[in-house]
């Protein structure tokens, strides 16, 4: 599996093997197989620059900038700094 990055601002849909379509957010990553890498479609868009791609051992180029933003693009419930308070208040 290889990890792609939406560099835009916008969503983007990437057409994928045997008909399927990977949905992604702006500034969003996903996972796409190997055999993917090597689409037509896939390939357009890189060179385009619309998305990245990042092998399974390192980063792309520019790839710092992600790990700078620390949780930013991860995705599910962030938890506050404040407890959870229960009871009167």
């Amino acid at each position: 599996m290889r990890k792609i990055i939406n560099k835009t601002t916008r969503p983007l849909r990437v057409h994928l093997s045997q008909g399927r379509v990977l949905h992604l957010g702006a500034r969003k990553e996903g996972q796409i197989s190997g055999n993917d890498v090597d689409r037509k479609s896939v390939q357009e868009m890189i060179k385009a620059g619309e998305i990245e791609l990042i092998d399974d051992g390192g980063r792309g180029a520019g790839g710092a900038a992600a790990d700078e933003a620390g949780h930013e693009n991860t995705q599910g419930h962030h938890h506050g700094t404040q407890p959870y308070r229960r009871g009167d208040r």
